[in-house]
């Protein structure tokens, strides 16, 4: 070994575990974590398990889990990204309905929604922005989910199923809900 080292800035610069997750370099990206500090985020507005969800890399999840990336880490509210499930990676997972990641996450995480009282988008939004009963399953047999909470325009979570999705499977989740 030669002693590259990823914490140096003009390494950082290049995010190489964010271009590994990209390319589905599954390899590359375990040295890449293997080598790197406990805190391999190279950008604020997303977590590494972010990246792979918003580049529909779902076998990167595992990988990032085992190397320590904590599931339940929210980022600042992120401009680049048209809604805002994606503060952290259980929102993006549901919103773009990637149901095995939504697994993979609630598998690690002790906590799904957040704090009570706490008015923000939380997991009841999640799951209605997921439009799809497996999802809403996986989560709700976690407990814990305030299904009455509202988020900061003061909505409750079936909102953001009006005119979105199949009639069905929005009635079925609903049904899970209430």
């Amino acid at each position: 070994a030669c002693g590259a080292d990823m914490s140096l800035p003009k390494n950082k610069k290049n995010k190489p575990i964010q271009q590994a997750i990209k390319t589905r370099h599954v390899e590359c990206l375990k040295i890449l974590l293997a080598k790197s500090s406990r805190s391999t985020s190279e950008t604020k507005d997303f977590t590494p398990i972010m990246i792979a969800i918003n580049n529909f890399q779902p076998d990167a999840v595992p990988i990032l889990l085992e190397a320590g990336e904590d599931p339940s880490v929210f980022t600042p509210q992120n401009i680049l990204i048209f809604f805002y499930f994606n503060k952290c990676a259980l929102g993006l997972a549901c919103f773009q309905q990637q149901v095995g990641v939504v697994q993979a996450l609630c598998d690690k995480m002790s906590n799904i929604d957040l704090p009570f009282g706490y008015q923000d988008q939380g997991a009841v939004h999640w799951i209605c922005s997921s439009h799809n009963p497996e999802i809403a399953r996986i989560i709700l047999s976690k407990g814990g989910v305030d299904v009455n909470r509202l988020d900061k325009e003061g909505r409750m979570g079936p909102y953001y199923m009006l005119d979105v999705g199949k009639e069905e499977e929005n009635i079925e989740v609903l049904e899970l809900l209430f």
